[in-house]
């Protein structure tokens, strides 16, 4: 409890936890689902290539840059 004795937190096992975040889990991807219902459907070899396509766009937006003689990465879309 706060100064205010509002509650900021509690105590749960670790398997009611993981419960928990299961259920949030699922119902999460059951609604994404809904929502992406008529979308376009891929086959497997077209899933696999638009997978790699995101992966290799993901690398290439963390770009290897020389700052000071040293190395650091990059992402534009989270600059550090």
């Amino acid at each position: 409890m706060d100064e205010g004795n509002k509650i900021i937190g509690v105590q749960i096992p670790i398997d009611i936890f993981k419960k928990i975040e299961e259920v949030l889990e699922n119902y999460a991807l059951v609604e994404l689902m809904k929502e992406n219902q008529g979308e376009e459907i891929l086959s497997v070899k077209e899933a696999k290539a638009y997978y790699g396509q995101l992966e290799k766009s993901r690398v290439d937006s963390h770009k290897i840059i020389p700052i000071s003689g040293t190395e650091k990465s990059v992402n534009p879309g989270n600059p550090v």
